[in-house]
C-alpha cells in the first residue's frame, strides 16, 4: 500500500466540489425522501470517492441504491435480492450495469475483474466509473420527489 499515491488537495477539492455539485438539492428542485441508513451510507461514498478509493465506490454505490430503495421505495414487507430491488426504479437498466460490475468486483470468477496493477494501469477508467456510479446513485435517491 505503501506505493499507491494519495490524491493531492487539489484532487480531493475539486473531488468533493463534483460530489456535492450532484447531490444539491437545491438544484434539483422538489423535496426527497432517503432514509437515514442510505444517508449515513452516502457519507462514506463521499470520502471513500474524495480520497480516489474508485473501485470502492462502485461497490458502496451499488449497497446504497439497494438500502434506499428497500428503506424508501419498497414496502416494508418486500422480500426480493437485489435484481428484483433495481428493477422497481425507472433506472433498472443502468442498474443492472452496476450490479452485474459490483458482482464481478466482489465475486472471484474465471477472470479477475480488478489487479493491483489497474490501481495504476486503468485508473482513470476506475474514475469514471466510479463517477457513473455516482450519478446513478443521485438519479435514484433523487428518481421520486415530492411537492
Amino acid at each position: 500500500m505503501k506505493h499507491l499515491g494519495w490524491p493531492s488537495e487539489f484532487d480531493r477539492n475539486s473531488q468533493r466540489e463534483w460530489f456535492e455539485g450532484v447531490f444539491d438539492v437545491d438544484e434539483r428542485g422538489g423535496g426527497y425522501v432517503i432514509g437515514e441508513q442510505a444517508t449515513a451510507l452516502l457519507i462514506d461514498l463521499q470520502c471513500i470517492y474524495c480520497a480516489g478509493a474508485f473501485v470502492s465506490v462502485v461497490v458502496m454505490s451499488c449497497t446504497i441504491v439497494d438500502c434506499h430503495l428497500r428503506e424508501a421505495e419498497l414496502p416494508r414487507n418486500f422480500k426480493g435480492g437485489i435484481k428484483a430491488v433495481f428493477e422497481s426504479s425507472a433506472f433498472a437498466q443502468e442498474l443492472d450495469w452496476l450490479r452485474k460490475y459490483r458482482n464481478q468486483l466482489v465475486h472471484f470468477g474465471p477472470t479477475q475483474a480488478v489487479t493491483v496493477d489497474d490501481q495504476w494501469g486503468l485508473r482513470e477508467r476506475h474514475q469514471d466509473d466510479a463517477m457513473c456510479s455516482v450519478l446513478l446513485v443521485a438519479d435514484v435517491l433523487f428518481e421520486n420527489p415530492f411537492t
